[in-house]
């Protein structure tokens, strides 16, 4: 039944090929009418080409002829154009924003690869894996997969693939800010294309990319003149989702040189080519470009409609980004499940009687954080749904107060007659606004109160000074109560110090903060552990218990907290490290490292793993720091940019020889520099230890 289908379906879709053939070139018209009449031992090839020249521009008719031509490769064995097909399908998703379904495909596409020893597709496979995590920003992945692909390459002595890798490698490089490496990548890219006398077009994309190396370092001219080569190239056209990206970049370009004519054509023409392939990303980027061109200008009105434009698009890009992201954490579950790695029926119940004895230890604990949970919901409640009665009451008598307004206007002879009655109403107004002055602040009162209680656990910092020469603290909740928090416990020779990063902000995040700081108290008491990974797993263990995550797994939530967690032996002037998703960094003899964390949070999470340790020799003069996530997330910057972990880093290893107070200051003044008048996004922690 589904092969009947699969029949009329590729009928319907070349039936509409076509119907609308005319908007191809003659070419692709001819391969279409070749497709229809070609014996079956033919037709995955021609399928797959005419997906390939599709891809681009019309990607959502090129996936119909991948799937054709999958249908007849696994009818006639021919297992390259299999794999091929799978891999087309996942290009085409990519160019459409749909990245779980590329992922899903690419995936595919590299298993059919190893199973049927189609090495050179392989190679191909690590490639569009690379390329995917680009447009992800997740740099390291994207370098694993590409060196993959560029061994296979070599190994093959295929240029092709050489070509590609190198290319791809510039650009993640150009992504984390490394331009002299970007640029020697791209420049062997460009070398093996023009070795070979590849397309035009091919050649004309390293062009591109070495214009965006320019274009990042400030070189305005060299940029100007590698992208005035990609737009003049006629070949390049194709591309019309790269082609509306150099337009973007000229036409910012010209608005820095105040050429605000040209800077307007360029804009303009990037917009109507991303508006004809519906990439929302381009449309955003162009409509911002425009709007400050009309502002500089001048004109007003119009720089107000693209500037709400950029707000309709950012809605939809960012919405599109966090669902994408998502998936990428579900697939990766699926697969994880899939080849079998679950724990032992051993483990589960050992599991199980450890939840029961924490269970019982803290369910006073867990009872009492509930209680004032719901007290203060109830309190909540109570107080919106008497403001909106009173706000509703105002709201009548303030329409009754008009009514009668108007007809003491029209009669005046009963003026002194409603005079005391309005006298009286507005006293009772007045009394109710008061009232609802009242209720306001008490809520007011009740965050500012739970604020004073979170400070209270709080440990006091000095401690420090016994175990590192100096530190520095810049914390700085988004409201008034903070999702963020750090805790230590010493003895005389050992320090446990902790910076976290908890589920939510305000009062849900200083609920979950609570719990961690109780837990760990629990975990490090008299005699209690203090191993660096066995510490998180015990917590993990915990959190899991006291938010129930393990009754049901398919209605489980994903509350919990990630951390970053150190044990410092005095005597043996030893560090040891161990992290849920949030990294260390140090910074000896001017030169920056980082631990990296295990790929956990602390709660719930599918693709569980055991925490690991790492140590670290402090020497004299090292600078330590432990964060959260919120001050690289921030948005801001002259383009509404995240500051990532890259542009963190920088600021971290530009100041690190300066006084620790002076380091604080300059973080904190930086971020509200770049921050300007946007919104903090997020709570921030940022600790500095100094050996």
């Amino acid at each position: 039944m589904e092969r009947i289908k699969l029949t009329i379906l590729t009928v319907l879709v070349f039936w509409g090929m076509s119907a609308f053939s005319q908007k191809f070139s003659p070419e692709i018209d001819s391969l279409i009418r070749l497709s229809t009449t070609a014996p079956d031992s033919l037709r995955d090839d021609i399928s797959n080409t005419i997906c390939w020249k599709l891809r681009n521009n019309y990607p959502d008719m090129a996936i119909q002829y991948a799937m054709t031509a999958i249908k007849y490769a696994e009818k006639t064995h021919d297992n390259e154009q299999l794999v091929k097909g799978y891999s087309y399908i996942g290009v085409c998703h990519r160019n459409l924003g749909n990245y779980s379904d590329a992922l899903e495909y690419y995936n595919l596409g590299l298993e059919k690869a190893k199973q049927l020893g189609v090495h050179d597709q392989e190679a191909y496979a690590y490639i569009n894996l690379g390329n995917l995590y680009l447009y992800q920003e997740q740099y390291d992945e994207a370098e694993t997969n590409l060196s993959k692909g560029l061994e296979l390459g070599k190994q093959l002595g295929d240029s092709s693939i050489l070509s590609y890798c190198y290319l791809n490698l510039g650009r993640t490089y150009l992504g984390r800010n490394q331009y002299e490496d970007a640029e020697n990548n791209l420049q062997h890219a460009l070398a093996v294309r023009t070795a070979i006398h590849a397309s035009a077009g091919d050649i004309t994309v390293c062009k591109k990319y070495l214009g965006d190396i320019y274009f990042a370092r400030g070189e305005i001219d060299r940029a100007v003149s590698r992208y005035l080569e990609c737009v003049s190239n006629e070949k390049y056209l194709n591309d019309i989702d790269l082609q509306s990206e150099v337009f973007r970049k000229l036409s910012q370009l010209y608005y820095q040189r105040q050429d605000y004519d040209s800077s307007e054509y360029f804009g303009e023409q990037s917009l109507k080519l991303a508006s004809d392939i519906g990439a929302k990303f381009r449309i955003r980027n162009a409509h911002e470009i425009l709007a400050k061109i009309h502002y500089a200008k001048h004109e007003f009105q119009d720089a107000a409609d693209h500037y709400n434009q950029v707000i309709l698009y950012n809605d939809s890009v960012f919405s599109d980004e966090l669902t994408e992201k998502l998936f990428n954490i579900q697939f990766k579950a699926k697969t994880y499940e899939q080849e079998g790695k679950i724990s032992s029926l051993k483990r589960d119940n050992d599991l199980l009687e450890e939840n029961n004895r924490l269970q019982d230890r803290f369910i006073m604990m867990l009872a009492i954080f509930l209680a004032l949970g719901v007290l203060m919901l109830v309190v909540l409640f109570i107080m919106n749904k008497k403001t909106k009665r009173l706000n509703r009451q105002l709201h009548s008598q303030h329409e009754e107060i008009k009514s009668k307004n108007i007809e003491l206007h029209n009669r005046a002879e009963e003026i002194a007659q409603k005079h005391a009655e309005l006298e009286q109403q507005n006293e009772y107004i007045d009394k109710q606004r008061l009232m609802l002055a009242q209720q306001q602040k008490q809520i007011t009162d009740s965050i500012s109160y739970a604020k004073r209680i979170q400070d209270a656990l709080f440990p006091d910092l000095n401690e420090l000074k016994s175990f590192f020469s100096d530190y520095f603290i810049y914390y700085s909740p988004r409201d008034v109560v903070s999702g963020d928090f750090y805790w230590l416990h010493s003895d005389q020779d050992r320090l446990i110090f902790v910076v976290a990063d908890c589920t939510g902000h305000g009062v849900p995040g200083a609920f979950m903060s609570m719990l961690g700081i109780c837990a760990l108290h629990e975990i490090t008491g008299l005699g209690g552990e203090s191993n660096a990974a066995n510490i998180l797993e015990r917590l993990r263990k915990m959190v899991k218990t006291l938010l129930h995550q393990e009754e049901d797994k398919s209605n489980m939530t994903k509350d919990g907290m990630d951390m970053t967690l150190v044990v410092v032996d005095r005597k043996e002037r030893v560090l040891e490290y161990s992290g849920a998703n949030l990294p260390l960094i140090y910074v000896r003899n001017g030169e920056e490292f980082q631990l990296k964390p295990n790929r956990n949070p602390i709660g719930i999470y599918i693709k569980e793993k055991p925490f690991e340790s790492q140590r670290l020799t402090l020497l004299e003069g090292d600078m330590i720091y432990m964060f959260s996530d919120g001050y690289a997330s921030q948005f801001g910057g002259e383009f509404n940019m995240k500051l990532k972990m890259g542009g963190f880093k920088d600021i971290i290893l530009k100041n690190h020889a300066l006084p620790l107070n002076e380091q604080r200051n300059l973080l904190e003044k930086y971020f509200l520099e770049w921050k300007g008048n946007a919104t903090q996004i997020d709570d921030i922690t940022v600790i500095g230890l100094k050996v």
